[in-house]
């Protein structure tokens, strides 16, 4: 069973002031948002990947429902026509679900989209009440409306009879309870729903239950006590909620229709889960083996309360502090994680000063949590090497005491392979440090059997040790990557508190590289832009200059070498020759000083580009004083455009690495509008990070049929928007029935990922067939029945891939051979590599399977791999 216990709700206490407190704390960021959003008041609500958020403000004591995006500030959504709109939910896309006064007073819901604005969900006739339940990812609202009727659940308690519809633009609504079977008549409680139509609620006949599409209605079983009470539902199927045990008990869970129900214990009480299964509950944070009540995070004697209302895959949850008689919405999010230590060729001198050290990147301080007797309490560690000899130190936070070195624990996994060494706490690791002496790990994984090498060369003094181990001890080699560590302080066994690990998380190891992790993406300035691909967007900005003769700016990317900014900027239109790029100018501030440069927005510009000469500004802040520094590198080419511009010419150093900046399509020249990027009044401006290339480790999808590289997909790999969720339409569990999908895409290999609805029979994998397309211009097999005449290059069939050599509908494909991949349960992965699909230009993916023989219909689902710039002529 996957999950993990990341973040809790909580009640606790402090006040504004307690803020700073937290922010300085390694492990979160805390954000008090009621500036950012303008009111009086606010209230965060849900929160999503892209880091918008969901909130309602109070402005002259009037409720107002917003849209916060860090990047382009705050969206009113305004109302149906009345004084005060609130927000419910917020999904993957932005949209929101809320509800607004209409111009008689009363309430109604509505839904929010950009392309769309505000619109009224229609009610059922008869509605005197209606509620908002929450949004899924397809833009689909679970929303229920009452008409005054009674469900008695007793001889004094009754409730509202709710009747409980889908919405969406597309098909109106739709009523639940034909499409799954459940009686309003009965007391009957909906509270989630994924993109797959999965719903979870309770009924008082018979508690919990799990509606499936594929299934029906599944009773969720509880913990042997009364019913059980499902809260929440992700993305793939997995429920939380709370069910007591028979001695009454209160116990969190989570439940799949695979895995059935997993007692989480008395910690947790589940609200929300994410994608990750991470999960939203009341009373702490656990994380691995380390629990955490966030309220000994933050100053005690205050005087307020937290409330936490929305959770996003990120793990960052939004919510409200209530302090000093004001409600404030507030975010908590992950703190930054330090770049994975690179040092090599050190020179350490073995005489305990941590002095050789300070100059090299260590690993994330951790948390001083072991308690104030205990004797280990590791504060700081750093790893280097020389050639393929190591160099370990770490300081403690009191005295190491040197009779008691062995309680000191450093477990090295040096193959980066769980499977292998002792396993614990995700690595399995091949050598143990008990303080200086260092075991080599002999055993099958599970028992404690280690061989003693000897003790290492070190240096000691007060609270800092450092040591060597030398590569005869360990095996290292030039093809070794890196690695990963778990440091435990074995306070247990001396009797003076809890173990302290490090990291805290005991999940996830810390990880040391001895090749260099550098991920330079080299930009060929060619008016290709393939190169561009790997590169994310910064900002978008939406379709909104009406004429064709205009510039209308679509989207910005950012990305840097050691000496150059490079940037590309695409339209929704074709640019204008090279010549005439005067028209579109580019304002940055790289001092982050709105009181110095040109005042433009919210930023104060030092420097101007304008088509492709780059200026300073030499006047004193409004006036248009500017010098021409030179001509910078530009190609360009139909809608796009790329450009070089050397890092020392806008002033960027080491000290100096951030900068912000406002693009403006000037189009008076050709009678259309201005238009601006950010697109908005107050022209907050896109930041960007100058990049260290030697902070971000080059990772890939590891094929071993877990999905958990796919939950979470690594720097080099492309991830959202390519994924796509399919119904579910089978009986037999033999068949192919397409469930859920995802596409990355590594330097090396194109990565695919599914899951069936049902496990998967192994004997079978030649009828799951993937039809994939890499370039509209190539001839290819033209499926006509599914998406017309597009040509499809690729073939997979099961884990063979061919490549077609006819001429559009004869059925002639050539072995290019088998790609590798894993299988487990209803989940299947697999890496091709890119070499083997000619470098391709773009991917889409139409999933095709033959069911008929186990008198089944043909199952389809279509992957568009939307950011890899495959564009249909």
């Amino acid at each position: 069973m996957r999950y993990s216990i990341i973040w809790m709700l909580m009640l606790s206490v402090i006040s504004w002031g307690d803020l700073r407190d937290v922010a300085a704390s390694p492990l979160f960021n805390v954000e008090d948002l009621n500036a950012a959003l303008g009111g009086e008041e606010s209230r965060a609500l849900a929160t999503n990947q892209m880091g918008q958020i969901a909130a309602t403000r109070w402005v002259n004591f009037l409720a107002e429902a917003v849209r916060y995006d860090p990047s382009q500030g705050v969206l009113p959504l305004g109302t149906l026509g009345g004084e005060e709109s609130r927000v419910i939910d917020l999904n993957s896309q932005g949209d929101v679900l809320g509800e607004s006064m209409d111009a008689t007073g009363q309430w109604r819901l509505f839904l929010y989209s950009s392309a769309a604005g505000l619109q009224q969900i229609p009610e059922i006739p008869g509605t005197q009440g209606s509620q908002a339940i929450m949004l899924n990812d397809a833009g689909e609202a679970l929303v229920a409306f009452h008409k005054g009727e009674y469900v008695s659940l007793g001889l004094y308690i009754r409730h509202y009879k709710y009747y409980y519809y889908l919405y969406s633009r597309q098909n109106g609504l739709q009523n639940i309870h034909s499409l799954t079977g459940l009686d309003p008549d009965f007391y009957l409680s909906f509270t989630g729903m994924n993109s797959m139509h999965q719903m979870i609620g309770s009924r008082d006949c018979c508690g919990g239950f799990l509606y499936d599409p594929s299934q029906g209605v599944v009773t969720i079983p509880g913990l042997g006590g009364g019913d059980a009470v499902p809260t929440a539902i992700n993305a793939l199927g997995e429920v939380v909620g709370h069910a007591p045990l028979a001695s009454g008990v209160e116990h969190g869970f989570m439940f799949t229709l695979h895995d059935g129900i997993h007692d989480l214990g008395t910690s947790i009480y589940p609200q929300r889960v994410n994608a990750h299964g991470e999960i939203l509950g009341q009373t702490r944070w656990t994380q691995g083996n380390a629990t955490y009540e966030l309220t000994d995070l933050m100053t005690s004697g205050s005087n307020g309360y937290w409330y936490y209302y929305g959770l996003n895959d990120d793990a960052a949850i939004v919510g409200s502090l209530f302090a000093n008689g004001e409600e404030h919405a507030v975010q908590i999010s992950r703190a930054p994680q330090a770049p994975a230590p690179f040092n090599p060729n050190a020179s350490i001198q073995l005489d305990g000063s941590p002095n050789d050290w300070l100059s090299l990147t260590g690993f994330s301080a951790d948390a001083i949590d072991a308690g104030d007797g205990a004797t280990v309490e590791l504060e700081k560690a750093w790893m280097a090497h020389r050639g393929q000899d190591l160099f370990f130190a770490f300081k403690n936070d009191r005295p190491i005491e040197t009779e008691n070195l062995w309680a000191w624990n450093s477990y090295l996994d040096i193959d980066a392979n769980p499977a292998s060494g002792y396993l614990v706490n995700g690595i399995g690791a091949e050598y143990l440090l008990e303080g200086v002496r260092l075991h080599r790990y002999t055993g099958a994984g599970a028992d404690w059997s280690w061989q003693y090498l000897g003790e290492l060369p070190y240096g000691i003094k007060d609270r800092f040790l450092e040591m060597e181990i030398p590569a005869s001890l360990t095996g290292l080699t030039a093809q070794t990557q890196k690695v990963q560590l778990v440091l435990l302080g074995n306070n247990l066994s001396l009797g003076t508190g809890v173990n302290d690990f490090y990291p805290d998380s005991g999940t996830s190891p810390l990880d040391y590289f001895l090749q260099s992790p550098i991920a330079t993406q080299q930009i060929n300035l060619d008016g290709l832009f393939d190169d561009w691909v790997q590169i994310p967007i910064a900002m978008s900005d939406p379709q909104d200059v009406a004429t064709t003769a205009s510039t209308d700016i679509k989207h910005i990317r950012f990305t840097n070498t050691e000496q150059n900014l490079y940037v590309y900027l695409e339209a929704w239109t074709p640019l204008p020759d090279k010549t005439l790029s005067w028209n579109q100018m580019m304002y940055f501030d790289t001092d982050f000083e709105v009181a110095t440069g040109y005042h433009f927005g919210a930023i104060g510009a030092e420097y101007l580009l304008q088509g492709e000469r780059l200026y300073a500004y030499t006047g004193s802040g409004s006036d248009w004083h500017w010098t021409l520094i030179d001509g910078i590198d530009r190609q360009q080419q139909d809608h796009a455009a790329e450009l070089r511009i050397g890092l020392n010419r806008l002033g960027l150093t080491k000290g100096n690495d951030h900068l912000r900046c406002i693009v403006v399509a000037d189009n008076g020249s050709t009678q259309g509008p201005t238009d601006y990027l950010p697109d908005d009044s107050t022209h907050a401006a896109v930041t960007y990070a100058i990049q260290d290339h030697q902070a971000a480790p080059v990772q890939q999808i590891v094929v071993d049929g877990s999905m958990q590289d796919w939950l979470s997909l690594h720097p080099d790999i492309h991830a959202a928007p390519n994924q796509v969720l399919d119904d579910a339409d089978s009986t037999q569990t033999q068949a192919a029935d397409w469930r859920l999908a995802w596409f990355g895409e590594g330097y090396d290999n194109a990565y695919l990922a599914f899951r069936n609805n049902t496990p998967m029979d192994t004997q079978h994998l030649p009828d799951w067939q993937i039809y994939i397309l890499t370039d509209y211009q190539a001839p290819g097999y033209q499926l006509t029945a599914v998406t017309g005449a597009k040509p499809y290059q690729y073939l997979l069939q099961g884990d063979r891939l061919y490549h077609y050599t006819g001429t559009g509908h004869d059925w002639s494909w050539e072995f290019v051979g088998a790609v590798e991949h894993a299988v487990r349960n209803d989940f299947l992965e697999m890496a091709i590599p890119r070499s083997q699909l000619g470098q391709p230009k773009g991917y889409e993916f139409v999933f095709y399977a033959d069911n008929h023989a186990l008198g089944e219909p043909t199952d389809y689902m279509l992957l568009q791999a939307s950011g890899y710039a495959l564009q249909q002529p």
